[in-house]
């Protein structure tokens, strides 16, 4: 049977790392927000064109990618749902809908940041 206070001890020696690990997507995660909302403005204006659907693609994956892990399961989920979304834009040019998709996710990204900011604050001075 594992000892089950050397566990504890690890866990215990890890959280001021993974408050880090969070901090820093939270900071990214405002930066993709931002970018996230320029390619939105920007296929409205312009249309759909690859170089726009892969910047969305990557933004939305890598939001997918790390959100749940770091408890952010909606999040997640949101974004995993936009990134298959944006990558049918390829072959089924259904902006209007990947469109009201992103925006949800958009939506989700900015209550999460500001639900987020006073643990933010917090960890950042304790770091």
């Amino acid at each position: 049977m594992p000892d089950q206070a050397k566990y504890r001890a690890t866990s215990a020696d890890i959280r001021p790392q993974l408050a880090r690990i969070r901090i820093g997507f939270l900071v990214r995660l405002e930066d993709r927000c931002a970018e996230i909302d320029r390619l939105v403005n920007t296929i409205d204006g312009s249309g759909l064109q690859p170089h726009l659907i892969d910047g969305l693609a990557e933004h939305a994956h890598k939001i997918a990618g790390v959100a749940s892990t770091l408890g952010f399961g909606r999040l997640g989920s949101l974004a995993g749902q936009a990134d298959m979304a944006i990558a049918a834009l390829q072959s089924q040019n259904d902006w209007i809908a990947t469109r009201a998709l992103v925006e949800t996710l958009l939506d989700e990204i900015e209550e999460v940041l500001e639900a987020q900011a006073p643990d933010q604050d917090r960890y950042a001075s304790s770091a």
